[in-house]
């Protein structure tokens, strides 16, 4: 009858812990619980579940302590190798000085069982109580069952916990590609990460319908009937990669690649897509074609002027008067020295764009600078323009290259001369700011669009303007202005009024104090 009531208390055990596992959301939130029911069964004073940490140290992951004292629960790794080796052993023991110690006359005990996960030892079951309750041959054995669905439960929730923490590295992985991807099972979108969402600018979200996703990629096109037909295409592609590219609405390119999961045997799990950003090589491309043209045609021009005017002072049938031959010269002269800036603003543009660009720079008074600037530059290249100064702080002093300012004024006056009608005239500005210089060019030609003055400053882009499409010129003059003043810490911006005239400003950091004046 006493064998019975024992049997029947050990199965009450473990059917609770049974329920207590089977319903908890995690084994680790309810080790407490366990630990007091075996605790209290086995009239134990102390309940531990240890755990190996990394220094080789057994701490608690759960305690129950029914004494008085307080304890400093930490044993080496040492302490226990008989259950760490897998055995289950009881020791005699005492408590001393807030530590359980392991003594041969001691009036207590400990039991131990080891805890098994992935078929190694990591911490152990441990009770701790009076001689008197020391448990019998049929209690080890409940024990060592209740420590093995510990064991399991943990074992359980440490997998759950490293699949949701591959997961989320997988996520992030994801997310930080510099490329958006979808993945596809059935009709269904099961992954997107946060760049595809932004590209596409729509709630690519899990469970969307492919379909959805489709009419995003539609909607943000310039050309939706072109896309649509290369969506189309990629719903019967199978087990091949797909790539087309669309350019969207505001401007920008985007790749699109279809790309297959497939098992093991070769067999179609499930699809996807890589969406990538190639603007900038659409960019590169179009420089390099724009490049090509506008060099084709500047050096052209000039050679065939060359060549017409050599030919015509080797005619040997004609008889060429010494004015008319100076004229000759003077026209190759002219040439020459057309290509010669030509490729300048090439290797200028060249040098900015690979940020190589180097200053020589030196302190110089602003009314020196434009003097200099009037005397040696304007009087030699502008001489028919009427091109006048306002300077309003002509003693300030500017830490610049030089060269590379007298450029960026000679670029905008040119500019003004190129596209002005009949009578061009030109106000050169200079004003203080706070700490910067202003400088302003303003003419009285026939400005420009509204809708265009944020893209003057790209590289080979030209104001669309019919009265003059043969006097246009490479489409670098304006870059290289820009390039130059960011150089030097400034800014440049343009002010336009149809028939009205334009007006560029550009600023130059004021140098304060200090230094040597040049010039």
């Amino acid at each position: 009858m006493i064998l019975l009531s024992a049997l029947d208390q050990n199965d009450n055990i473990l059917n609770s812990f049974s329920d207590l596992l089977v319903r908890s959301p995690s084994c680790s939130c309810v080790l407490k619980d366990l630990l007091e029911t075996v605790v209290n069964n086995w009239h134990a004073n102390i309940g531990m579940i240890l755990i190996k940490d990394h220094q080789d140290n057994l701490r608690p992951l759960a305690l129950i302590n029914k004494t008085n004292i307080e304890l400093k629960i930490k044993f080496a790794a040492r302490d226990f190798h008989e259950h760490l080796s897998g055995l289950v052993n009881i020791q005699a023991c005492l408590i001393t000085d807030s530590q359980i110690e392991f003594k041969e006359d001691g009036d207590m005990f400990i039991f131990s069982c080891p805890l098994w996960i992935e078929n190694k030892i990591i911490g152990i079951l441990s009770l701790c109580g009076m001689a008197e309750y020391l448990p019998k041959k049929e209690d080890i054995a409940i024990l060592q069952v209740i420590t093995n669905q510990i064991s399991l439960s943990l074992e359980k929730e440490l997998a759950v916990e490293k699949n949701n923490t591959q997961q989320y590295c997988f996520n992030s992985v994801l997310d930080s590609l510099t490329e958006g991807i979808a993945i596809v099972n059935v009709n269904k979108i099961i992954y997107s990460n946060s760049l595809i969402r932004r590209m596409l600018k729509c709630g690519v979200n899990v469970n969307i319908n492919l379909e959805d996703f489709f009419n995003c990629v539609i909607n943000i096109s310039k050309e939706p009937f072109k896309t649509q037909i290369y969506l189309e295409t990629c719903r019967v592609v199978e087990k091949e990669t797909y790539t087309f590219e669309i350019e969207t609405k505001d401007n920008s390119y985007m790749k699109f690649t279809k790309f297959h999961i497939l098992s093991p045997g070769k067999e179609l799990l499930s699809f996807g897509f890589l969406v990538s950003d190639i603007t900038k090589h659409k960019e590169a491309d179009k420089l390099k074609n724009d490049l090509m043209a506008i060099v084709s045609h500047e050096l052209r021009t000039p050679l065939t002027s060359i060549k017409g005017n050599v030919s015509s002072l080797l005619r040997k049938d004609v008889m060429w008067t010494d004015e008319m031959k100076d004229d000759f010269l003077n026209d190759i002269y002219d040439e020459c020295n057309r290509l010669n800036m030509l490729i300048e603003k090439i290797l200028d543009i060249s040098k900015i764009n690979a940020g190589v660009l180097k200053l020589q720079k030196e302190l110089i008074r602003i009314d020196k600078l434009l003097n200099k600037f009037n005397l040696k530059i304007v009087n030699r290249l502008f001489q028919r323009q009427e091109i006048n100064f306002d300077i309003n702080n002509g003693t300030d002093i500017l830490e610049i290259d030089e060269e590379k300012i007298q450029q960026v004024l000679v670029n905008l006056i040119d500019n003004a001369v190129k596209y002005g009608e009949g009578d061009v005239k030109i106000k050169i500005g200079v004003r203080r700011e706070d700490d910067m210089v202003l400088f302003s060019v303003a003419d009285n030609g026939p400005g420009i669009a509204q809708d265009v003055l944020d893209k003057i400053f790209q590289k080979f882009y030209q104001v669309n303007n019919s009265s003059h499409a043969n006097n246009l010129g490479s489409g670098l003059g304006l870059a290289i202005c820009k390039g130059f003043v960011q150089a030097h810490g400034g800014t440049i911006w343009v002010g336009s009024t149809l028939g009205k005239g334009s007006t560029f400003y550009f600023t130059l950091p004021l140098k304060k104090e200090g230094g040597e004046v040049f010039g």
